[in-house]
């Protein structure tokens, strides 16, 4: 399936398929969820974590669809919503970040942020043989 048609699909995805779809995905970088919220029709926020060994660490997620840009108004919300105990951030889109967002997730001094755009999110479900209802 070419990225564009997976992407569109994950786009008009009913809601519990696009949720069903984010805890395929979350499993598959083996993250534990400690609480799933839909905020809106487009965005699932999610808290987990993931452990490597003996070492643990909080995650802030937040999953967003329909979007051609994520803008840097976008990571600073979702950066003032993370709990204080957060160690990471993760926003996945199937759009693409401004340059702006790039910059903002991985401001100095703040919890860093990682961005996976349309493209690598095709990558992973692709890779993880996720099937989109």
């Amino acid at each position: 399936m070419s990225e564009e048609k997976l992407l569109n699909g994950i786009d008009n995805l009913l809601q519990e398929h696009f949720l069903n779809l984010t805890e395929k995905l979350l499993q598959s970088m083996h993250l534990k969820f400690l609480h799933t919220e839909i905020q809106d029709s487009n965005i699932i926020n999610v808290k987990g974590s993931i452990e490597l060994g003996v070492i643990s660490y909080k995650y802030a997620i937040y999953m967003i669809r329909n979007t051609s840009e994520v803008n840097d108004s976008i990571v600073t919300r979702f950066r003032e919503g993370m709990d204080p105990h957060t160690d990471k951030g993760l926003i996945i889109t199937t759009g693409k970040f401004t340059r702006k967002a790039k910059q903002l997730a991985k401001q100095k001094g703040k919890i860093p942020i990682d961005l996976v755009d349309g493209t690598i999110l095709n990558k992973k479900i692709t890779e993880n043989a996720i099937q989109i209802e």
